[in-house]
């Protein structure tokens, strides 16, 4: 239901978007670093953005730090409150669909201890996840194109697909969770 919702609101955010579609216009690339309370464990985010003075669209694949191991894509609406200055505030929307993602080494310690004949399942349990966040950050700008970028948010989690998820004691189905991540952005090419 709160899937279905947020969703919902993707029309909105394009519309404000295509409102500035008239102004200077630029694609960049990040490397964003993040951590969720999904219990996933921290992942990287190479991402490609269209970018307007006050508004970014980006989309990208998600990398498990623990494997090296592609379990999805992230999508993020961001919406900067002062532009221009040399540390803009921004607020975001954060979606991330993971459909092969391995536990956290955090997740996999603590389902083994509270349950150790399982550990081997826990440790190679593959699951289907989506999240989504909402929160702030900041981008400080480094030189010319060159900026980095951190933020924080709070939403919501929900497992799509576990076998055998009735093993879990620690990692909860679905479950409010934070996400922090930080990176680095460039912007590639200007469009006036």
């Amino acid at each position: 239901m709160k899937t279905k919702t947020t969703l919902l609101l993707l029309p909105v955010f394009i519309f404000f978007f295509r409102m500035e579609i008239t102004r200077a216009q630029t694609i960049s690339a990040s490397l964003r670093e993040m951590v969720s309370g999904s219990g996933i464990g921290a992942s990287v985010s190479p991402q490609l953005a269209l970018n307007t003075e006050r508004q970014s669209f980006s989309a990208g694949i998600n990398i498990q730090n623990r494997s090296n191991n592609i379990s999805g894509l992230r999508g993020n609406y961001s919406f900067t409150i002062n532009p221009g200055d040399a540390a803009e505030i921004f607020l975001f929307y954060d979606i991330g669909w993971h459909y092969n993602a391995l536990l956290g080494n955090y997740v996999v310690h603590q389902e083994s201890s509270l349950n150790p004949e399982f550990s081997d399942y826990y440790a190679g349990a593959r699951i289907k996840t989506l999240e989504q966040h909402i929160g702030f950050g900041m981008n400080k700008y480094i030189t010319g194109p060159l900026q980095l970028f951190f933020s924080a948010g709070a939403g919501y989690y929900t497992t799509l697909n576990c076998p055998q998820q009735n093993l879990f004691w620690f990692r909860e189905k679905n479950n409010f969770s934070l996400l922090l991540s930080a990176g680095i952005k460039i912007n590639i090419k200007r469009f006036n």
